[in-house]
């Protein structure tokens, strides 16, 4: 049904983006401090404000089209 197809896209991408958001701070990171040590926060808000930014948007733009 749209429904779920519409739920498994929204799972899906909040993920993704927390993956790509993942990867990309801890880039930044090594990049900038030249080690992970004491990035971890860096890391974990950017992961989060990723995934709720995608997901906020991202439930906005599902119950508008439902």
């Amino acid at each position: 049904s749209h429904v779920q197809t519409a739920w498994i896209f929204l799972v899906v991408n909040i993920v993704f983006w927390c993956l790509a958001a993942l990867g990309a701070s801890a880039l930044a990171v090594e990049a900038v401090k030249g080690t992970l040590h004491g990035g971890q926060t860096v890391i974990f808000c950017a992961v989060g404000y990723t995934g709720f930014f995608v997901g906020f948007l991202g439930g906005a733009w599902f119950l508008a089209n439902r």
